[in-house]
């Protein structure tokens, strides 16, 4: 109905007494709770009146109540989460404010000032183009990835200046020798080797000079450091999957000439 109103109340605590004393006020029909899961939920399922929710984290998603009459007049509530993706529809308002968002960043120049540390015991990051020399196969074949265009994703939209974007679309930000804003070098852009191999200063050494293996770190080791709950949700439980979009390296004592 045209003329429905619906008293929504948001508080920072929903903890039992907090939650039993407001039940005992008739006037509220909605309490949104401090968020505590990534998505929005239904925090009392006990209570349909008032109805507690929560809103979710990260803006990944939205909440929809929706109110309805029965029959006999009596108001229901639902609530539902809805995904923030390419289907819904996009609202001029919320657009405009996330685009001044990422001018602000810019203009700040939260990216430069971000703090960067040294990495223990003398390691730096040489960016993927040095790996070339040695792994050729392997680089080429990572160069027909997505993971090589990672930081294209985030120019396309223009997030290339958000320090909570960049760190996983670049090579060692937040430490001394890696990625630090767009003036850094190309190969420390995308996805490179040293972000699942980690820094490959002493591995370049001890093979060019005492013709060493160090052993560097093997792929899947590192994948979580990117692909958490909150990032990637579809990541756990097909890991394999992901893992196949981007093998660049020849099977263990399979023939040079063999093309994966």
């Amino acid at each position: 109905q045209d003329n429905l109103v619906l008293n929504i109340l948001i508080v920072d605590d929903c903890s039992g007494e907090v939650a039993d004393q407001i039940k005992l006020c008739d006037a509220v029909d909605v309490v949104v709770c401090p968020t505590e899961a990534d998505e929005p939920r239904i925090v009392d399922k006990e209570s349909d009146r008032p109805l507690f929710v929560s809103a979710g984290r990260l803006g990944k998603y939205v909440g929809k109540l929706t109110a309805r009459l029965t029959t006999d007049n009596q108001l229901r509530l639902y609530f539902d989460k809805v995904a923030v993706d390419e289907k819904l529809p996009a609202d001029e308002t919320l657009v405009q404010l996330y685009e001044d968002y990422k001018d602000q960043v810019r203009a700040e120049g939260l990216l430069e000032a971000y703090p960067r540390v040294p990495l223990p015991d003398g390691l730096k990051y040489l960016g993927s183009k040095k790996c070339y020399s040695c792994h050729g196969y392997e680089y080429d074949k990572w160069a027909t990835k997505a993971h090589a265009h990672a930081y294209d994703s985030l120019v396309k939209v223009g997030s290339q200046y958000d320090p909570e974007c960049v760190g996983c679309h670049v090579v060692g930000f937040g430490y001394e020798s890696g990625f630090l804003s767009e003036t850094s070098a190309e190969d420390l852009r995308n996805v490179g080797c040293e972000v699942c191999h980690g820094p490959g200063l002493d591995h370049m050494k001890a093979v060019t000079t005492q013709r060493v293996d160090t052993g560097i770190s093997q792929p899947q080791s590192r994948c979580i450091d990117c692909h958490t709950p909150d990032r990637s949700p579809g990541y756990q439980g097909h890991e394999n999957e992901y893992l196949e979009k981007i093998v660049h390296w020849r099977e263990q004592k399979a023939s040079p000439d063999v093309k994966k």
